[in-house]
Formats: C-alpha cells, sequence, structure tokens
C-alpha cells in the first residue's frame, strides 16, 4: 500500500498528529532526529511506534498505574493547601472604614470625649500611605491606642476588628482583651502594634506623634 503523504498520522516520538508530509521537518525542529524525505524514510520513522513517549506509557503497566495515583496525590495536595490554608489566612474581612486624624503641628489628636467603648479607626495620610489606628477605651475608662496591623500579619492588610470584649486579627482571628491593647508590658507579635501616644490639652486630647505614625509607614505600604 503506497503512504499517502497528505493523510495524518501520529509523530512516533511525541505522538502529536500530523500531516505526513511534514513529518521530516517536525522530527529535526521537535526532536532533533533527522529523516530523509523519501517515502521508504517516513514509513521506517512511522513504524517506530515503541519510541514515543506515549507510546512507551502505553506499553508500560506500572506507568499506568503508578501515574493516575500520582497525580490523584499532588491534587489532593493542592486542594488540602488552597481550601485549608489560603483560605484561612486571606478570607474574612478587611480594614474597617476609618476617618482622618486631625493634625496639629508635629502631632495628630482625637479628643477624649469622642472616645467610647466601641473601636474606632483613624488614619494618617503620609504621602498616599494611609496609616490606621484604632482606638477605643478600656474597662477602666482609660484610652487604649495601637496600629491596626500586628508585626505578624500586617503583610496581608486585613487589619482588626472588634467582636464583644475582643480585638480579632480579621485574617487569622487571633483574639485579644481590649484591657490588653496598646500596653507597652505586652510582647505579642499578633497584637495590634504598639503605639506610643500622651494625653494633651489637660487630658482632653489623645495626642500621637507623626514620626510615631512614620516609624511604622511600613506596615500599610
Amino acid at each position: 500500500m503506497v503512504l499517502d503523504r497528505s493523510e495524518m498520522r501520529n509523530c512516533p516520538e511525541c505522538d502529536v498528529p500530523l500531516k505526513v508530509k511534514n513529518l521530516p521537518r517536525h522530527m529535526k525542529r521537535n526532536h532533533g532526529i533527522e529523516i530523509g524525505d523519501s517515502t521508504a524514510e517516513i514509513e521506517r520513522a512511522l513504524s517506530r511506534k515503541n519510541s514515543g513517549i506515549r507510546a512507551r506509557f502505553r506499553n508500560n503497566s506500572m506507568l499506568q498505574i503508578g501515574f493516575p495515583i500520582i497525580v490523584t496525590i499532588i491534587l489532593g495536595v493542592s486542594i488540602y493547601y488552597g481550601i485549608f490554608y489560603e483560605v484561612k489566612n486571606d478570607s474574612g474581612p478587611g480594614f474597617r472604614p476609618a476617618q482622618d486624624f486631625v493634625i496639629f503641628g508635629p502631632q495628630v489628636k482625637v479628643p477624649v470625649d469622642d472616645l467610647t467603648h466601641e473601636a474606632q479607626f483613624y488614619s494618617y495620610n503620609s504621602d498616599g500611605v494611609k496609616i490606621r489606628v484604632l482606638l477605643l477605651l478600656g474597662s477602666d475608662e482609660e484610652p487604649r491606642v495601637a496600629f491596626d496591623a500586628s508585626e505578624r500579619a500586617y503583610s496581608q492588610k486585613k487589619g482588626f476588628r472588634q467582636d464583644g470584649d475582643k480585638i480579632v486579627d480579621n485574617a487569622n482571628d487571633w483574639e485579644f482583651d481590649i484591657d490588653t491593647i496598646g500596653i507597652l508590658t505586652l510582647n505579642n507579635e499578633r497584637a495590634p502594634a504598639l503605639l506610643p501616644w500622651e494625653y494633651c490639652c489637660q487630658k482632653a486630647n489623645v495626642a500621637i506623634n507623626i514620626t510615631d505614625l512614620e516609624a511604622h509607614r511600613y506596615m500599610f505600604e
């Protein structure tokens, strides 16, 4: 039977379908194998069925059994980490709405009378970067002040929220008692990062130095 050079046949190396007349060029360009352009040489090349990758796979029972198992394991691991790792770290609410600080020279100030037991969020605009701060009153009626980010999770850009008497990390659900927020003796990289502040104007305002805000600009870039 004369070989029809216009018919479609599979490459003996990679099993890709192509016209018979294009086989010599395909073999040289894709597999580095030179075969002649004559019908006899093309027929010999096509007869080397067992040299192709797919052909070797079809002829190897161990590969046929093991390959689906390996694929299943890889897919299982990918799905596990996609669901139980990534979702855990990237789900949940993000930053809460924040109001702008009022700037007084080298400081920003918030009237103490504006603070309640409900967390409020303020931001300072540092050349387009919103540096965020959370403020509220503790059970002792004293202000609690801290950055709306932690040293451990600031890169996730999620911030914190209030849930009852807890401040909760939005990305990882880490919880902290409100009365511990902003306490200098608290050494916890998961907690809202410490922010120095002071009373001013006969304890009428909470005052924060802009230099202290700028020192943590990296958390919100």
